[in-house]
């Protein structure tokens, strides 16, 4: 640890330990000595408050503080020292790492928050003041904020001064993943105990804007954040906020994409980030569906509710085996970062754009999702035949061929008078779109359409 400032104080530990009260039984009041050591925490630092018998061996006697321009305090009992010489003290202070996601205040700010239980509203009016929207209700309330982190922060808050919340008030510890969204603790206490615990994730609905140069703790673009409900998400990053760590994904196309997990570059991932096809529908003005193939067996479907442009709360379904696994709850926030696979960042030039479709099909599996689920995996086993999963599994024998500079055409046929027909068309070098003609006793029955998403078997 390298040391950029210390402060050294000594005190000499007297030889007695109280005052008047000399009785030993067990109602009698001691007195005690003790050392305050205060200091003045600039932001953007944080420190550490050590002690040392000898002026060699030093010991932490806080835990790191950061800075937010005010007077810290430590209060030093001298009580059980054996050190006649006395104790001696320093000051470290360290940098922060100047990504800092949480403000130096909440003056003008408005949290929505969501634990799946309550959805409130935090308008923090001025510096020390708000209104607390619950259940439609709204209560003042007065507050201290006090930035604990360079992505943490607490907020000591007592609703109102009427006679019935007089003796309310809330603990809050919020984390940001992102400027804009994080997670959240709340401990709710009536006179002074503590009557219940919340954890959720947060979104801020206005009063913060993006910091310069960072975005979630990788470095920021310079692509433009929607300011409504995009009608597309081709060349958008989104973080999807449901726990401690936001989710990542790249949408470097119109029908696929990257997805990075626990928010790493794609250099720290032991190797490429997951590549998915997906589908989006925005289906009214504030709302959308999106579909996220990952593997023909492993999907997530999120249903989307913008509710500040951009960014909003969503529902995310979590299909395994094609079975659902797992439903959650959080909020999403655009990102100005260029997408992984477009050749603007770290790891970018992947061919995540290259659309050239692949002259054998043989050994992969394309997965085709449309509006009917569940999927269909075509696992082509040799040149010529291989496997269907559904609900059933059929075998059947096909014909593939390339027919443009992004498109090819494959004929599935699992008897004689049945088949599927289909027109592919690659918009990268992993997934596209599709349309089959579905066709039984050897006669059109159907027509679909959807996204395809190729991976190895």
């Amino acid at each position: 640890m390298k040391l950029f400032r210390h402060l050294l104080v000594m005190f000499a530990l007297l030889s007695f330990t109280g005052g008047a009260f000399a009785q030993t039984n067990t109602n009698s009041v001691r007195i005690y000595y003790a050392v305050e050591v205060e200091f003045h925490a600039e932001t953007n630092n944080y420190y550490k408050l050590q002690s040392s018998s000898n002026l060699i061996e030093w010991h932490d006697v806080t835990e790191p503080v950061f800075g937010n321009a005010a007077a810290v305090s430590h209060l030093r009992s001298t009580r059980g020292s054996n050190n006649s010489s006395g104790e001696f003290f320093r000051l470290v202070t360290l940098p922060a790492t100047n990504v800092s996601f949480a403000p130096a205040g909440f003056a003008g700010v408005t949290l929505s928050l969501n634990d799946s239980v309550l959805n409130d509203l935090l308008q923090f009016t001025n510096a020390t003041g708000g209104v607390l929207v619950d259940g439609g209700v709204s209560n003042l309330f007065i507050y201290t904020y006090t930035k604990t982190g360079e992505s943490e922060a607490r907020v000591d808050l007592v609703r109102g001064t009427t006679a019935y919340y007089a003796d309310r008030s809330n603990v809050y510890h919020f984390t940001f993943a992102a400027p804009t969204v994080g997670t959240f603790t709340s401990e709710e206490y009536r006179l002074g105990r503590l009557k219940s615990r919340r954890m959720g994730t947060f979104q801020v609905t206005e009063g913060i804007a993006a910091l310069p140069g960072t975005t979630n703790g990788l470095p920021q673009g310079t692509n433009a954040i929607p300011t409504n409900p995009p009608v597309s998400l081709a060349g958008l990053v989104y973080f999807f906020q449901s726990g401690s760590t936001p989710d990542r994904l790249d949408f470097s196309a119109a029908t696929n994409g990257y997805g990075f997990e626990d928010n790493l570059k794609p250099s720290e991932t032991n190797g490429a980030p997951d590549a998915f096809a997906y589908s989006y529908t925005l289906t009214a003005p504030s709302n959308a569906t999106l579909i996220v193939m990952f593997s023909p067996t492993k999907r997530d479907e999120y249903t989307l509710t913008f509710t500040a442009g951009a960014q909003g709360t969503f529902i995310r379904r979590e299909y395994r085996n094609n079975i659902l696994d797992d439903t959650d709850t959080g909020s999403f926030t655009p990102s100005s970062l260029t997408p992984y696979g477009t050749g603007g960042n770290s790891g970018g030039g992947g061919g995540g754009l290259s659309n050239t479709p692949p002259a054998s099909v043989n050994g992969t599996t394309y997965t085709m999702s449309d509006d009917s689920p569940p999927a269909k995996a075509l696992q082509f086993i040799s040149a010529t035949a291989g496997t269907q999963t559904s609900t059933n599994v059929d075998s059947f024998i096909y014909t593939y061929s390339v027919t443009g500079v992004s498109t090819s055409a494959l004929t599935v046929q699992f008897k004689p008078d049945r088949w599927d027909e289909y027109d592919l068309t690659f918009t990268g070098n992993i997934s596209g779109n599709f349309v089959r003609r579905v066709f039984k006793s050897s006669t059109l029955n159907d027509t679909k359409s959807g996204t395809f998403l190729r991976t190895a078997p």
